[in-house]
């Protein structure tokens, strides 16, 4: 397979964060050796939020626990603008993207095949405590422009009571529940630590 006949792939990052850029140099080879093309996006951070053109409507952030129910962070609704714009970016393309976060490590090649007529598909997965994989939806995922067009749409006409991962999910499940998530994993290095802040 030709490098022109792969999704290109968008990395979220912020290249003035130095635990986002020590991600991105542990796993930029791995896309890029396996012949994919990476375009990278600046992360939104909460010192940014207020820049953005699109405003989005944050309301509380829902738990099936009441006691859990709370404000969004910063760092949550940064997240959710970062994948907004990627989604923004996506919907004007003719061709389909893949979307990484900063620490999203390509584990093996991918045949271009298997998104012949899929809209979307989930790529990644992380490693949970106990040793058994967790999905992680927004870590990794192919992107088709009119399901980022419906996205983008959903995003600023309602208000927003989940991560962004649980709207990544929900489309996955939608369009075929199509989850590959064997293909890359969310890595973590605990000497090193993470870049978002939970409430």
């Amino acid at each position: 397979m030709t490098t022109a006949s792969k999704p290109v792939v968008y990395m979220i990052v912020m290249p003035d964060n130095p635990i986002s850029m020590y991600y991105r140099g542990r796993v930029e080879s791995s896309w890029a050796d396996r012949g994919f093309k990476l375009e990278y996006f600046k992360a939104v951070t909460p010192q940014t939020i207020a820049e953005q053109k699109h405003k989005l409507q944050f309301g509380l952030k829902q738990s099936p626990n009441p006691n859990r129910i709370r404000e969004f962070s910063e760092t949550e609704k940064a997240v959710w603008y970062s994948h907004f714009g990627v989604w923004n970016i996506a919907r004007r393309k003719q061709s389909p993207i893949i979307v990484i976060e900063h620490d999203t490590l390509l584990l093996k090649p991918i045949n271009s095949r298997i998104f012949k007529n899929v809209k979307m598909m989930g790529l990644c997965h992380s490693l949970l405590k106990d040793g058994t994989m967790g999905t992680t939806a927004g870590a990794g995922y192919y992107l088709t422009r009119d399901v980022a067009d419906e996205m983008c749409r959903e995003a600023m006409n309602r208000e927003i009571k989940s991560n962004s991962d649980a709207l990544i999910h929900r489309k996955i499940d939608k369009y075929g529940a199509n989850w590959k998530t064997h293909y890359c994993e969310q890595i973590r290095d605990d000497s090193v630590g993470t870049t978002i802040h939970h409430g």
